[in-house]
């Protein structure tokens, strides 16, 4: 489990409306719920997750730009990884 303290801007992309079930939704939805204020509890099962759908949105839809200041911050951390859209 990771930590991450967001900005206010990232949190509040993080909490925009998600419609629909599937996985990137489902996803989104957790993160959701594990947002507390601006900080943001990621489970270890989710770290891939994030770096899968940042990678296989890169170029369409808007839920990547929610999903890359979450990656950014766990690079900053204890978590390697790498933005896939870069």
């Amino acid at each position: 489990m990771i930590k991450i303290e967001l900005t206010k801007y990232e949190a509040e992309l993080l909490l925009r409306p998600v419609q629909g079930n599937g996985g990137m939704q489902t996803l989104m939805k957790r993160l959701q719920r594990n947002l507390n204020g601006n900080t943001l509890i990621v489970n270890d099962e989710d770290v891939p997750r994030i770096k899968l759908y940042c990678k296989k949105y890169a170029s369409s839809g808007g839920f990547q730009q929610r999903l890359k200041p979450i990656l950014r911050a766990m690079d900053a951390t204890r978590y390697n990884t790498k933005l896939f859209t870069e």
